[in-house]
């Protein structure tokens, strides 16, 4: 069976980024990342720059990106997420957004449709997620 191009998945928080590369459904790095710093145009340099490295580290051939739902997007986020779009089009790679209600209604079988449930899912299916879980 021949290997499809890895996959980076990318979760924004206003704080945190969290990143899982994923082959094939094979977990191939995660890791959380914290920016607390100011909003400001550096921020948002550094931020593309950890992402892109990550992309290209693993020759990742799309990016799906988990955005918070639309009202809790500040003027950073907003930035961030028009940055991600203009970028990787100019690319050609393609950029999936979708939000948690989304992940839900695509990933967690009817009737156990909430973010503890979908978390318990992601963490049995990829153990590494667990650990890193339980330290947030």
């Amino acid at each position: 069976m021949q290997k499809s191009s890895p996959i980076l998945g990318i979760n924004l928080g206003a704080q945190k980024i969290g990143f899982a590369v994923l082959r094939n459904s094979e977990l191939l790095r995660n890791k959380v990342s914290s920016f607390h710093h100011r909003w400001s145009e550096k921020k948002l340099q550094t931020l593309m720059k950890a992402i892109e490295k990550i992309r290209v580290d693993y020759g990742a051939a799309a990016v799906s990106l988990k955005v918070p739902h639309s009202s809790h997007h500040t003027q950073g986020l907003k930035s961030l997420i028009c940055s991600l779009m203009e970028f990787y089009k100019s690319k050609g790679i393609l950029l999936h957004m979708c939000t948690i209600k989304e992940l839900k209604r695509h990933s967690i079988e009817e009737g156990r449709k909430n973010k503890k449930v979908l978390v318990q899912d992601m963490a049995a299916k990829y153990p590494d997620l667990h650990i890193k879980a339980k330290k947030e």
